[in-house]
């Protein structure tokens, strides 16, 4: 008869799991984690061939990396260091962040593109505006960035 409870149990669990979508679990777990590792970070400033250097920057691949902040002499090497656009994943009032950062960024041509995204309470919907804008890209370098880049790295990582 125990068995049979377990059993019984292990099929609604599995009911459950089957009618959510596990990449939005997923994508909330990770999110999750995100925020409660606020302050167990190193800042680490990594530089490339070209000579900009980006704080805690991870290269996904030849046409996507994230990055914390650039600072104001930064964003102005980001087309010669041959990004296309940059994708900016926090509010423009945290401590590190550049005024103007958008037009400095279109003043070099590329395209600026802003989702502020929440620290405390990152949601499936800022994650989704995000997908939407990356699959509308063709090819190109993209940086994406926040403050320290924990929202970036995740978003980038999905």
């Amino acid at each position: 008869m125990r068995g049979d409870c377990y059993l019984g149990e292990e099929k609604r669990q599995q009911g459950m799991l089957e009618g959510r979508d596990m990449k939005t679990i997923f994508v909330t777990f990770l999110l999750s984690l995100l925020a409660g590792s606020l302050h167990v970070h190193a800042d680490v400033v990594n530089s490339d061939s070209n000579g900009l250097s980006l704080l805690n920057r991870i290269d996904y691949s030849p046409s996507l990396t994230t990055s914390g902040q650039p600072t104001e002499g930064e964003l102005a090497l980001i087309a010669s260091a041959g990004f296309d656009r940059i994708i900016f994943l926090a509010f423009t009032n945290h401590p590190k962040a550049v005024a103007h950062e958008d037009d400095i960024v279109r003043d070099q041509g590329l395209q600026f593109i802003h989702i502020p995204v929440e620290w405390e309470s990152p949601s499936q919907a800022d994650f989704a505006a995000f997908a939407a804008i990356m699959h509308t890209f063709g090819s190109g370098k993209t940086l994406v960035h926040c403050e320290v880049n924990f929202r970036a790295s995740v978003f980038g990582f999905l």
